[in-house]
């Protein structure tokens, strides 16, 4: 497509103007005939065009001249002029969501433009990943827009003071992305002045509050306490899966446009049952993730987690049971079963029964059917199953709530620990009766076993993350409820005692629990609390505090009663293995409690050994 083929915009035709007026050679002029023959439109839409530019130019100090004889220029500072460019091109990427429009092309060979804007974004975008550094779409924006116009309208301006071989300050992360995305599309000398003026442009722009560098390991706690507070509503634990924990980390640190154009799921999360009841649990939460990265999510970006989430719980589908269920219709055979065939529309369950009847069968009588739960149209009192009360033709508001209880009801469930007391009194009764040889045989049986067990916990001990960190002199017991921040305190004692951590690295800790809330909670009952690697941390190591009376937060409701405190020196991606194990702790409530009573430190991580030990990997 050519340039007389694309039917330019009132504001696109206002751009062009601007930046033929803008990048006339000093004293020179133009007309608006030159102007319309450039956009391929009438001279009278030009003039008509005109009014708009000029009363743009004024509004920020740049003055148009117009002469019958001569045509039209403009009055302006360099560096004023510098900034109009900048604010145009920020409302074209803005605008296009593009780096590389048809528009945007257009103006970079209209105007002789040597680098193009696209692949500056690339260069930008290579290094701000390095660097683990989130940046707003529309910070993004002006970061493109404005090393684009210094480097094709600013490099003569600033290069007179300060040539290339002159001392230079140590640049911050600004300076330091301008200058290697300068020496990968740009001239090969800029001058420091230069690059001073392109980070005062940027800085200028407000981007500064909007530029995030960010810990991986901070990143993992983050997604990770926004998966388990969906996950609580849904009765689902997400946050145990270090699949969609990986691709969501890795969905925030891509950097990819989610304002596109290209990007709109909108319509289908309200077509989409599973999708529709994973947002609605999901948005109460979405400012986990906002507080984190500093700027509010749109609806593209809070609707490209979820495809996330559902593509997750899609995956584990085959993992789950069907469930087993009764629909019950009052009065209504037809009714039933419209209402029944909605259901197998919809959700994946075997139906055991429509029934007219509100009767359930009693939970007791070996005869009645194994029902998950009902399904009714009206109320009905059971104990034996729960019962989603619906109408007879299904809402948005009736799916979800019986997607809560399959989700709910298809779970593994947590038993107690089952003894057999058969096998023990036969165990018993050898050793009673006394006959050597079977004694014998059962203490070498017996013996065996202990040792394969000792094994398998010794393996632990070697190969785990944590243990290689923990042992039980880091274990610490603290009776009665506490305050997050008094057992913070508490758990980092020994590392800031044994050296591992600065005082600063504590404090650092405790701050960004008071920035971004609870987000060190990982699991139920979990807390991770840490800083940065550049926080005040001299070695790696671990801690922990544990609390059976419960630690509160001030913006969740349930207790914490493990307090992990993590110093760290390397990137957040190299304590990974570490991380899935703290998260593991709290999978089964039953593990959880046994760490939570132990009655010393040595009984707390032998327990912890027990839960991260994989007993079926034993050759007996």
């Amino acid at each position: 497509m050519g340039p007389c083929d694309y039917a330019l915009s009132t504001r696109e035709r206002m751009y062009f103007i601007i930046l033929e007026l803008l990048t006339l050679p000093s004293e020179s002029w133009v007309s608006s005939q030159k102007l319309a023959d450039g956009m391929y439109v009438a001279r009278n839409t030009v003039i008509n065009d005109i009014k708009a530019v000029q009363s743009f130019l004024a509004s920020r100090n740049a003055r148009l001249i117009s002469r019958s004889k001569y045509g039209m220029r403009v009055e302006v500072a360099r560096e004023i002029k510098l900034e109009i460019l900048v604010t145009v091109f920020t409302s074209l990427l803005a605008e296009k969501k593009c780096e590389e429009s048809f528009f945007i092309n257009y103006l970079t060979r209209r105007f002789n433009l040597a680098i193009p804007m696209g692949e500056i974004a690339r260069r930008q975008t290579e290094f701000l990943r390095r660097n683990n550094s989130l940046v707003s779409p529309s910070s993004r924006n002006v970061m493109t827009a404005c090393m684009f116009v210094m480097l094709n309208f600013g490099i003569e301006a600033y290069s007179d003071a300060q040539m290339k071989d002159a001392p230079q300050t140590e640049l911050d992360l600004i300076g330091r992305l301008i200058k290697e995305v300068c020496a990968a599309v740009g001239p090969p000398h800029v001058s420091a002045t230069w690059i001073d003026a392109t980070e005062q442009m940027i800085l200028t722009n407000s981007l500064a509050p909007q530029v995030h560098k960010v810990e991986d390991f901070d990143l993992y706690c983050a997604v990770t306490h926004f998966l388990l507070l969906v996950g609580r509503d849904l009765n689902i634990d997400l946050q145990n899966d270090g699949l969609l924990v990986e691709s969501l980390i890795s969905h925030v640190k891509g950097f990819a446009d989610w304002s596109s154009d290209d990007f709109d799921i909108g319509s289908d999360i309200a077509e989409n049952t599973l999708m529709s009841m994973v947002m609605a649990a999901a948005r109460p939460h979405f400012s986990v993730i906002e507080h984190f990265l500093h700027y509010p999510l749109n609806d593209n970006m809070k609707a490209s987690l979820i495809v996330h989430v559902c593509a997750a719980l899609y995956r584990g589908e085959s993992e789950r049971r069907t469930c087993r269920v009764r629909v019950v219709s009052v009065g209504s055979g037809a009714a039933g079963n419209y209402l029944a065939a909605q259901v197998k529309r919809y959700f994946n369950l075997d139906i055991a029964s429509v029934d007219l009847s509100a009767d359930v069968f009693d939970s007791q009588n070996d005869h009645a059917p194994s029902i998950d739960f009902i399904i009714s149209t009206v109320p009905i009192n059971s104990e034996a199953c729960p019962v989603a009360v619906v109408s007879p033709v299904l809402s948005i508001e009736d799916i979800n709530a019986i997607q809560k209880l399959a989700f709910t009801c298809s779970k593994a469930d947590e038993s107690e620990l089952e003894v057999s007391s058969r096998g023990l009194a036969a165990v018993a009764s050898i050793f009673s009766v006394g006959n050597r040889k079977k004694v014998d045989y059962l203490n070498r049986a017996i013996g065996e076993l202990i040792n394969q067990l000792e094994t398998l916990e010794s393996r632990t001990k070697e190969n785990s993350p944590l243990l290689d960190l923990l042992n039980s002199d880091g274990v610490r017991i603290e009776n009665g409820p506490l305050r997050w921040k008094d057992a913070i305190l508490l758990a980092s004692e020994r590392l800031q005692k044994g050296g591992f951590v600065q005082e600063s690295y504590v404090e650092k800790a405790i701050s960004n629990v008071e920035e971004y809330g609870s987000y060190i909670v990982v699991n139920q009952g979990i807390a991770l609390a840490h800083a940065g690697s550049e926080d005040g941390v001299e070695k790696d190591g671990i801690s922990l505090l544990i609390c059976p009376d419960g630690i509160q937060f001030d913006d969740i409701d349930d207790a914490v009663h493990l307090m992990f405190f993590f110093s760290q020196t390397k990137g957040g991606e190299a304590y990974l293995g570490l991380f899935q194990e703290v998260i593991k702790l709290g999978n089964n409530r039953i593990d959880l409690a046994s760490i939570r009573f132990s009655k010393s430190s040595e009984e707390a991580y032998q327990r912890i050994v027990e839960v991260l030990t994989d007993y079926s990997a034993s050759s007996m």
